[in-house]
């Protein structure tokens, strides 16, 4: 399937006596799509919060272009080239469109709250914020406050302050979620459109339609462990998968 960007290796995450992630491994292929799915309470977005520094793992090893990023703070690694979004959009409520991706450019020179937006505000940086805006379908919101937005927009937001930081890869932790069908298509396409330009994404979502149609390889979790792993034809014919969804009683109805 191509080379990997990504190498997740034995990783482990544990919280107190709960074992959150235990011993997952697997790769993420460059230039493709990534799917991670399982029941509620399989460890995925926990997984994202640990591959994104939100959390530090207890054991193994994460590697970024062969380089063991485990022990790297959220900054430094969104710093090297892996952005994420969130499940709840988190834009400055407060904030234009045009200002809140500013402040995403701006990161990069963090050195306190409000110094990465004053470090934007210069004629490059706008015609960046325009193009990304442009790329998310958004060019028509640009002086909207962020609060006007409806959700498909603060997502599509979210997603424009990720490219900010000129990822190379692109974490979606759930982006449908909450979204009409109508607005998902759309959404779809826009992911869809961003890998074909070139952008590795890995990508959490519980619409199983969805993520059959758009990813070339599937992780699947539950309860903190991989259970399969392939493409979405092999995930959907995976007998384990479907009583991790279905439950064993169900499946032998």
């Amino acid at each position: 399937m191509g080379e990997s960007i990504l190498e997740i290796n034995k990783v482990e995450k544990h919280f107190g006596g709960l074992i959150a992630l235990h011993n997952v491994s697997f790769n993420v292929p460059a230039n493709k799509i990534t799917g991670l799915i399982g029941p509620n309470g399989a460890g995925k977005t926990t997984l994202f919060n640990t591959l994104s520094g939100v959390y530090k793992a207890d054991g193994g090893k994460i590697k970024f272009k062969k380089r063991n990023i485990i022990n790297l703070s959220p900054h430094e690694i969104a710093d090297i080239g892996i952005a994420r979004t969130f499940q709840i959009a988190r834009p400055f409520l407060d904030l234009t469109v045009t200002d809140n991706v500013l402040v995403g450019l701006g990161e990069k020179n963090y050195q306190g709250l409000l110094t990465p937006f004053k470090l934007s505000v210069n004629a490059a940086n706008i015609k960046k914020v325009n193009e990304i805006l442009e790329m998310v379908g958004m060019e028509d919101f640009k002086g909207n406050k962020a609060a006007d937005l409806s959700l498909g927009y603060k997502r599509r937001l979210g997603i424009a302050r990720a490219l900010a930081l000129d990822p190379e890869i692109l974490m979606l932790d759930e982006p449908l979620a909450g979204l009409g069908k109508d607005v998902s298509k759309k959404m779809l396409n826009l992911i869809a459109n961003l890998n074909k330009q070139g952008m590795t994404i890995v990508i959490i979502e519980h619409d199983m339609e969805a993520i059959m149609s758009i990813c070339d390889k599937i992780i699947v979790l539950n309860q903190g462990e991989k259970i399969a792993e392939g493409i979405p034809e092999e995930i959907q014919n995976n007998e384990e998968v479907i009583e991790a969804y279905l439950g064993k009683d169900e499946l032998n109805a």
